[in-house]
């Protein structure tokens, strides 16, 4: 399908590099198998929905152009908008270019007369390997010869400079021989440094291998001592242990003692408290018995003075009769002391005045109070 180019807007013209193939086609050129933008035989065809051919190369550069530009995507030619995915490979007509066209080979013009396929030129590399009239190199250009042929003039060309290229062969040679000297010296100089290096690692080697059996040994006898430390560590753990339980269990004994024995005194302590109290119940009966006996004592001793001093003075008793029956007044009271002086409760009582000591001098003493 052709379009006219009235209807759509001109584009800017786009470099684009030619990707055909550039070979001369005996006889005319069919239009159908032109790229229309490099304007070479198609190089793996590519049909637009108008109708126009493109090398896939000359054509993708063409849209990456475009879509750069921020347009949309047209043909070259007519201006036809297309999709990208409209596009299709044309298959047969690069087998026809490929296949069926006759060209002449690119030394035409310096002589060669091949004409074959496209196939068979790039296939067999023609212009590379067999082509006569394809500029060469001499053989001997690593060595200095630098001048250009084609290649049917390489065997007039080698010996024509047969000399001078053995020259440049033996100047060659000799170049690599003073070369080589200077790299045996270099070598050489670098064994011995090698060797030198060598030595030194080598009684680097020794000394390092000596400091890992030094710290090797060290570590061992480290080891060995951290074991004997632990195992007396543990020794004295385990005795400390022991001795730990030992005072447990003591300690548990004395405090079961100490619960007892603070029972029994606690036990003490309320029987002497009961003691104590019932001692004072028995003080304050004794008390009031004192108290009776001595007022009782007191009435006997007044009638007992009175009826004395009556007969005194009516002459019928002595002054000695007196003092016995004052004494015999004073028996109860004194027969009542000596009970408590020989009570076995009592220690010892010492008669300092009015003090008392002993168990009778605290009863004593909270008669008193």
């Amino acid at each position: 399908m052709a379009c006219s180019a009235e209807n759509f807007p001109q584009l800017p013209a786009v470099q684009v590099t030619s990707r055909g193939y550039d070979y001369e086609v005996r006889g005319d050129t069919p239009r159908e198998c032109q790229c229309v933008i490099c304007h070479h035989l198609l190089r793996k065809a590519i049909d637009l929905p108008c109708g126009h051919a493109f090398c896939k190369r000359c054509l993708s550069d063409w849209e990456n152009e475009i879509l750069a530009r921020n347009n949309n995507l047209v043909c070259s030619v007519c201006q036809t908008p297309y999709k990208a995915e409209q596009h299709h490979p044309n298959i047969p007509i690069d087998r026809m270019i490929r296949d069926s066209l006759d060209i002449f080979c690119k030394q035409r013009n310096n002589g060669c007369n091949w004409v074959g396929k496209i196939s068979n030129y790039e296939d067999s590399k023609h212009l590379e390997k067999l082509c006569d009239y394809t500029q060469a190199q001499c053989k001997y250009q690593e060595v200095g010869c630098d001048v250009e042929f084609i290649r049917r003039d390489a065997q007039e060309h080698e010996k024509s400079y047969k000399d001078k290229h053995q020259a440049m062969l033996l100047q060659a040679f000799l170049q690599s021989k003073q070369a080589a000297k200077q790299e045996f010296n270099v070598a050489k100089e670098s064994r011995r440094e090698i060797t030198r290096d060598l030595t030194s690692v080598q009684q680097d080697s020794q000394m390092i291998t000596g400091r890992l059996v030094s710290e090797k040994m060290d570590r061992e006898r480290l080891e060995l001592e951290t074991n004997e430390k632990h195992e007396e560590i543990d020794a004295k753990i385990g005795t400390h242990q022991n001795t730990m339980r030992n005072l447990e269990t003591t300690i548990a004994k004395h405090q079961q003692s100490s619960d007892n024995n603070y029972t029994q005194i606690e036990q003490k302590n309320s029987e002497l408290e009961r003691q104590v109290e019932l001692l004072k119940t028995q003080i304050q009966e004794l008390k009031k018995e004192v108290d009776r006996t001595t007022v009782n004592d007191v009435t006997k001793r007044d009638e007992l003075r009175k009826d004395m001093e009556e007969k005194i003075k009516s002459g019928g008793v002595s002054g000695c009769c007196w003092w016995l029956t004052v004494l015999l007044a004073a028996l109860p009271t004194i027969f009542i002391l000596c009970i408590l002086l020989h009570d076995k409760d009592f220690d010892w009582i010492n008669f300092d005045g009015v003090k008392f000591n002993g168990k009778f001098g605290e009863l004593w003493q909270n008669f008193l109070k």
